[in-house]
């Protein structure tokens, strides 16, 4: 159960620096930046903001597979570092409003850690629980089969959630895979439709496409910069916009996911991006 009154991102650095040889060169990068940016003047760390997102994930999104399936997510303290960090930090825009300074983040673990399903967290806050109205949601991988490695766990946390499940339109291609899912809604006597689309190579353009979130599942087996070079440029009329980059280790060095880790982990050393945000589980 999430304390609103904890700051969980201090919690973890207090961890690591009191156990420092518990954790890798790049998270002690990543917990520095951190206390580094609490003593900056132009942004700050909205406590409210980031908690509500990680209530939101402990009281909506649920298992799927195994023993805990149909259970909460618990989020470990890791976990909470990294989505508090992504929703607390805001800043005030040129045009005076109020958003969120991290606009790409980047994870990479070691398999059998829950990312996955951590990717889910999210594009399910931005669908249901962050208020937005008429946005849209791509889900993006290697190919439309991987792609469904994502999906799926979407579709079925809100298929397990009494909360949710009624409220959307799951629709199906071939072999049951999942296209889209639509979330239909009224307020104050107006229509909305928040949507989660999952990219196939058909529809791999920028032609029609204004991303709210892109969810980029495995980069590290993807070849082609297209995908993620076209969504990014398409989210340029958003003003809060979010890609969550999430893989494992790759040795590619012309794979995608190579050159977003190096681009990530050179952020990390210097602290020349505000935009992106990195966690990064390695030997060191």
């Amino acid at each position: 159960m999430i304390d609103l009154n904890v700051n969980y991102a201090d919690l973890f650095a207090e961890e690591v620096q009191k156990n420092p040889n518990d954790y890798p060169d790049t998270i002690h990068l990543a917990v520095k930046r951190y206390l580094r940016w609490k003593e900056r003047d132009d942004i700050w760390f909205d406590l409210e903001k980031a908690n509500a997102m990680l209530y939101f994930t402990e009281t909506f999104v649920r298992h799927c597979k195994g023993e805990w399936a149909g259970k909460p997510l618990e989020l470990e303290l890791w976990q909470k570092f990294f989505f508090s960090n992504i929703y607390g930090w805001q800043k005030e825009n040129e045009k005076g409003q109020i958003v969120r300074v991290i606009r790409t983040a980047f994870l990479e673990v070691p398999k059998k850690n829950g990312k996955t399903l951590m990717a889910t967290a999210p594009v399910l806050y931005g669908m249901f629980g962050e208020g937005k109205k008429g946005v849209d949601i791509y889900v993006s991988a290697t190919n439309f089969d991987q792609a469904q490695m994502a999906a799926i766990p979407i579709k079925l946390t809100i298929e397990n959630s009494p909360d949710l499940k009624d409220l959307v339109r799951v629709y199906h291609g071939k072999e049951q895979k999942v296209k889209s899912i639509i979330y239909s809604f009224e307020e104050d006597e107006i229509n909305y439709q928040n949507q989660i689309i999952v990219l196939s190579k058909d529809n791999e353009g920028n032609e029609g496409k204004n991303p709210y979130i892109c969810l980029f599942d495995e980069v590290h087996a993807n070849k082609s910069t297209e995908q993620w070079n076209n969504l990014r440029s398409a989210q340029i009329a958003q003003t809060e916009s979010l890609n969550l980059v999430t893989t494992t280790a790759g040795k590619d060095t012309s794979a995608l996911g190579v050159q977003i880790y190096n681009y990530a982990k050179d952020v990390l050393q210097k602290d020349d991006d505000d935009s992106w945000f990195a966690m990064i589980y390695e030997p060191n």
